[in-house]
């Protein structure tokens, strides 16, 4: 049986990597900084992000927090509630540019910070986050591999940890300034055609998968470090539903493990989670739902415990 491993920013982050949107808006490589003063008073997708990040800034000048995607989101909601007009279609394309401009900047700070900081982390003491990584890496049953990172995950894998795996990158990888990146929306929201270029399905660079597939044919599933928000739940609505709908009982549970930082971000996962339509209990009636906590292993008991327990765990299942 290939068991699925999918992986979100949280692993970047717990292997000190500075890839948050925040990190990325706070480099010099954010190309946003300073409004052009022509189109300083129209609405537009520059001037939308630009005031977010104005009125976010804390006392030393930084954006505390940003989702770049969920300001995407609520721009092209609010473009929806406009008239089509001439002025509205030029609009519409001066901030298809923007878009261009933003991954195009991204990609840069990934190359140029994100990328010698993993050459660095080479030679970081071993923490708690490495110890979990290399016992699934390590374990032969996980043989698939999902990434919503734009970072090499297949050769940071290769580079620390020694496992050769293929990974599927599903928004895109970043290795040259010619690869392409998903950056956007998603299918199921209303806006005007002039602004389907901000949904991920209509970039450039977005392939097929057999995610789904895999999903429904592994016995266990490891998410680590996803934040299971609206932008990545999408992908896996149909896969939670359809389980808990086709559970019977005396059928044997799919093992699922979540990997999260704490305690508030476990119950950040299941409002998203209900939020979608799906009870948390029927979610545990009918999955082997296990939440692991790694920004609590060395403070609180059972944190440790359950994390020890995974990697035991994982260590029985690697193949001799």
């Amino acid at each position: 049986m290939e068991n699925v491993l999918i992986i979100g920013n949280g692993f970047d982050l717990g292997l000190g990597l500075q890839t948050q949107y925040k990190h990325f808006v706070n480099s010099e490589y954010w190309p946003l900084k300073e409004r052009p003063l022509e189109r300083m008073l129209e609405d537009n997708l520059f001037n939308y992000i630009w005031k977010f990040t104005e009125d976010n800034r804390d006392n030393l000048g930084e954006v505390k927090w940003i989702d770049l995607e969920e300001l995407f989101l609520n721009y092209a909601l609010k473009k929806s509630q406009e008239e089509v007009t001439p002025y509205f279609k030029e609009i519409a394309n001066y901030d298809r540019e923007i878009l261009y401009i933003i991954k195009e900047a991204f990609k840069s700070y990934i190359l140029n910070v994100v990328t010698h900081q993993i050459t660095k982390r080479c030679a970081s003491p071993i923490n708690i986050n490495s110890e979990i990584i290399e016992s699934i890496i390590h374990n032969d049953t996980f043989t698939k591999v999902y990434s919503f990172n734009y970072t090499g995950t297949d050769s940071i894998i290769e580079f620390l940890y020694g496992g050769r795996h293929n990974v599927s990158h599903l928004h895109g990888v970043v290795y040259t300034m010619t690869d392409q990146i998903i950056l956007g929306i998603n299918d199921d929201v209303k806006v005007p055609k002039e602004y389907w270029f901000l949904k991920k399905s209509h970039q450039d660079g977005f392939r097929s998968h057999d995610m789904n597939d895999d999903l429904f044919q592994a016995n266990e599933i490891i998410f680590y470090g996803l934040s299971f928000g609206p932008a990545d739940f999408v992908y896996f609505k149909r896969f939670l539903k359809e389980t808990v709908k086709n559970h019977k009982s005396g059928m044997p549970k799919k093992r699922v493990n979540i990997f999260t930082l704490d305690e508030s971000s476990r119950v950040s996962i299941m409002e998203n989670i209900v939020e979608f339509g799906i009870p948390m209990s029927d979610i545990y009636s009918c999955i082997n739902f296990v939440f692991y906590k790694t920004g609590e292993y060395g403070y609180t008991q059972q944190a440790m415990e359950d994390i020890r327990n995974f990697i035991l765990h994982m260590q029985r299942g690697t193949k001799a």
